[in-house]
């Protein structure tokens, strides 16, 4: 009985010994294994845009003020005549996080005429000259923009000569412009 007693007693204190071990290799291994928390931060891209007009009361494309009026409303051009300029200043901020390209969509309203569209220009120098129908389109892009930078970009709508009686009672909408900014790849 005594040896019975000493083998029930030997493999309780082998099996105790095997939990303490097992606990303190799970509570070291838990430990250790912990690491503080990988955090990985995406860049923001925020466009702040601003369009203006050029007060010029004769429609010539100057005012020797140089005063500009923001637009926050769709642009109508109605009752136009030949010759005349309407000038425009489009103000975009990149006030993200990160460098981005600028994209710019010209977006027009489906009701506008499309014969007054043939003898309205879209005309600016840069990034590049232009002189084409007003039409929904690209203006520009892949223009970079780095953080906190604003890129102006100037255009003019320009009646052409060849404006007549079909353009009256006739309008053009433009609704929009699309500001658009995509991150830089591999910066």
């Amino acid at each position: 009985m005594k040896k019975t007693a000493l083998i029930a007693k030997l493999i309780l204190f082998i099996l105790t010994l095997a939990s303490f071990i097992g606990s303190a290799v799970f509570a070291w291994v838990a430990f250790v294994e912990r690491t503080q928390p990988i955090m990985l931060y995406s860049g923001k891209l925020t466009a702040e845009a601003k369009l203006f007009q050029l007060v010029d009361p004769n429609y010539d494309g100057e005012d020797p003020l140089n005063e500009y009026t923001e637009i926050t409303s769709a642009i109508h051009f109605q009752k136009v005549v030949p010759g005349q300029i309407f000038t425009f200043r489009l103000e975009v901020k990149n006030a993200g996080t990160v460098p981005a390209h600028l994209k710019v969509v010209l977006a027009l309203a489906a009701s506008s005429n499309a014969n007054l569209l043939d003898v309205m220009h879209i005309v600016y120098d840069a990034p590049k000259a232009v002189d084409r129908a007003l039409t929904n389109s690209t203006l520009f892009e892949e223009i970079v923009v780095n953080v906190g930078a604003t890129y102006t970009f100037n255009f003019q709508i320009v009646v052409t000569e060849f404006a007549g009686n079909f353009a009256s009672n006739q309008f053009v909408v433009i609704e929009n412009l699309i500001v658009t900014l995509d991150q830089i790849q591999n910066l």
